[in-house]
């Protein structure tokens, strides 16, 4: 028998594979961002954002994501690191396809792409906010009226399904009515489709309006900690802050709904009207936020603590695209001395806030009316 083992190359351990070791030159996604700086329309479509914003984006990150470079090898540097993360949320490719295309090797790229989400997570912590005083809600509820029509208005709220592979184990708990598996993400909305809130982990069975009557905002609105505007009488009506939503949620005195569809009547359709289009705001927002990141449209393929950490990334990537395309949150208005509200509902039953929540609708709606005459027999006169 011959011995082939003297004849045998020593085998040579290397620290990273030969095509990785030209990440610099053979970078596609970093080579092609380079190019499209002097192209701001397609740069724009390739990243999401202008150069500027991504170079600002980069200043903010960088101190968390930056790395030391060894004897043994260079650091992946924070733009590529930046890079990597953006295009994986942007096309919702999986992380071994965006390694090949950023030349960074499937396992790093797993542990940089969590590490750079905690990190913007971090930097945009201020871009998702609660107003948390009576002048910030009422500047809302001002912008809301302007824009869309809807007086006192808070915000829009809606849930949306994000699309996740089955957790082991789980059975149907993450299986919706829409045929797959998902987390419910909630949000509200101002009137420039800026998440105000959000809330994230509910199993895709479980339906909207349950999810928000056990999230804290919730526990916050019963016991009056919100720091609501108080009330204000217009053209003879006692007219609340509000907030809006369809009809799967609770009719309350702080929460309007529509009439339903089968038994409203042609005042109460001027009602659904307005409020429809105003609630439209967060359908708006979703869908903003999908197109804008596509990795919504697919199952995402992570551990559910880690897809909670992508979503979270998203909203306030978000937040901060639209306050750079012009739509940043609305500035309180400081000369207003509004009085907090001292309505709590905890103190009356489901039944009486239910009444009281229908007189309120009736009393929206009538002012609505009235104002739609107005305005009808100033451009119609007789």
């Amino acid at each position: 028998i011959e011995n082939f083992e003297e004849d045998a190359e020593p085998v040579v351990r290397r620290w990273m594979r030969a095509s990785l070791q030209l990440r610099d030159r053979v970078n596609y996604n970093l080579t092609l961002a380079r190019h499209l700086i002097y192209e701001p329309f397609e740069h724009k479509i390739f990243m999401r954002m202008s150069p500027e914003v991504f170079e600002e984006l980069l200043v903010k990150v960088e101190p968390f994501i930056a790395r030391q470079n060894t004897q043994f090898r260079k650091a992946i540097c924070p733009r590529t690191r930046l890079l990597a993360t953006l295009r994986v949320l942007i096309t919702g490719d999986n992380l071994t396809q965006s390694a090949i295309m950023c030349s960074i090797s499937r396992q790093s790229l797993g542990v940089i792409f969590i590490e750079t989400c905690d990190a913007i997570i971090h930097v945009l912590s201020r871009e998702l906010e609660l107003p948390s005083s009576p002048e910030e809600w009422f500047a809302i509820a001002e912008q809301f009226e302007a824009k869309w029509g809807f007086p006192h208005c808070l915000g829009s709220i809606d849930g949306l399904h994000v699309p996740i592979e089955k957790p082991p184990g789980s059975g149907s708990k993450y299986y919706n009515y829409k045929k797959f598996f998902s987390i419910v993400l909630l949000g509200i909305c101002d009137s420039n489709c800026r998440f105000i809130w959000a809330s994230f982990g509910a199993n895709g069975s479980a339906g909207d309006a349950g999810i928000f009557e056990k999230s804290t905002l919730w526990e916050a609105l019963n016991q009056n900690r919100l720091n609501l505007p108080a009330s204000v009488i217009r053209d003879n009506f006692n007219l609340p802050f509000v907030f809006i939503g369809d009809q799967a949620f609770r009719l309350r005195p702080d929460f309007m709904k529509p009439h339903k569809e089968q038994t409203r009547t042609a005042d109460e359709y001027v009602f659904d009207r307005y409020l429809s289009r105003s609630r439209r705001t967060i359908e708006n927002c979703f869908g903003h936020l999908v197109s804008r990141f596509e990795i919504f449209k697919k199952p995402m393929r992570f551990r559910l603590e880690n897809v909670n950490k992508v979503v979270n990334c998203c909203l306030h990537l978000h937040n901060f695209l639209k306050t750079k395309d012009g739509f940043p949150a609305p500035a309180p208005v400081g000369s207003a001395n509004l009085a907090p509200r001292n309505f709590v509902p905890n103190s009356l039953t489901d039944r009486a806030l239910l009444d009281q929540g229908k007189q309120t609708r009736a009393d929206f709606k009538n002012f609505l009316l009235s104002r739609s005459q107005a305005f009808h027999d100033f451009h119609f006169p007789t």
